[in-house]
């Protein structure tokens, strides 16, 4: 009502496809069915929300411009549009933006219109995101704690590693997963047959040595996590014994997060080669530590079997 438009929409980013997806729609049909035919979205390079999105910019389009007009979509019959990113503490959630079939139907007080609701639009939109994302958690904490109860058959423990190690390299969109324990006698972490996305002779070729006073065994005994997103690069692959494995297996990627009870690691789960552009995210590895410790549940009742 403050903005008479023929059509308005909301677009989400979301940073693991980078696209902005269309969320929410008002007006004729007309662009939503065109957006709708690409997929439902914006990829990279690809209308104004993308523009908003790469340059952080408020975007105007009055119809009388000769610059600029290939940025609405291909076949678009709107004349004017105007939109904002929408931005939390630097953070891009997504744009919101609005179409006319005007010429100059806005004009930059209307710019400065949208800036100011731009935060009030944003904030509704993260405390949806947020919750949807803690109802996920808890799902998949639910669906680790059903493994934790998976009855135990005559010491059999390689379906319980099995299926919490496929659950987990699922959960997190990875390739391979498995779990090492620590072995405090001799002071290094041994893989648990069998792993998720890799075979049995590979994975019992591998073991971590965690020697006192080395960088491995200060990652283990202080560090909340260790995280690589370009194995092929990292200097410490050879500190930490990886480098058969990087050659084995091609690992693109890598995880370690510490499976802890009652405040004592009793070993790490690895997932690695997770799908995407630019590995594990800063959300992934905040999902990771919450997962890892229902995980160490499933593997400390495990090894009390």
């Amino acid at each position: 009502k403050a903005l008479p438009s023929d059509a308005g929409e909301i677009a989400l980013w979301e940073p693991e496809r980078d696209y902005l997806q269309q969320r929410g729609w008002i007006g004729d049909t007309r662009y939503l069915l065109l957006v709708a035919s690409r997929g439902g979205g914006y990829e990279m390079g690809d209308g104004i929300a993308v523009w908003m999105a790469e340059t952080k910019r408020p975007f105007l389009l009055t119809g009388r411009q000769r610059v600029g007009t290939d940025l609405l979509i291909k076949d678009s019959t709107y004349k004017c549009a105007i939109g904002v990113p929408l931005l939390l503490n630097d953070e891009f959630i997504g744009t919101l933006t609005f179409f006319s079939n005007d010429i100059a139907h806005y004009d930059q007080s209307d710019v400065a219109f949208l800036q100011a609701i731009s935060k009030a639009v944003a904030t509704p939109i993260r405390n949806a995101q947020r919750y949807t994302k803690q109802e996920e958690r808890i799902e998949n904490i639910a669906s680790l704690q059903q493994i934790a109860e998976q009855p135990k058959n005559d010491g059999q423990t390689q379906p319980i590693y099995l299926l919490l190690n496929e659950r987990m390299a699922n959960l997190m969109d990875a390739e391979m997963c498995g779990v090492f324990l620590f072995d405090d006698d001799l002071d290094v972490l041994i893989p648990q047959l069998p792993f998720y996305g890799l075979p049995d002779h590979v994975v019992s070729s591998i073991s971590l040595p965690l020697t006192p006073n080395t960088i491995p065994r200060d990652i283990w005994e202080n560090q909340p996590f260790w995280v690589s997103n370009d194995v092929q690069d990292e200097p410490l692959v050879q500190e930490l014994s990886l480098q058969s494995l990087v050659d084995l297996t091609g690992l693109k990627n890598t995880a370690f997060f510490p499976l802890q009870i009652a405040g004592d690691r009793i070993g790490v789960m690895a997932i690695s080669n997770k799908r995407g552009m630019g590995g594990f995210t800063p959300t992934d590895l905040q999902n990771l530590r919450v997962l890892s410790s229902q995980a160490a549940i499933v593997v400390e009742n495990v090894r009390l079997y």
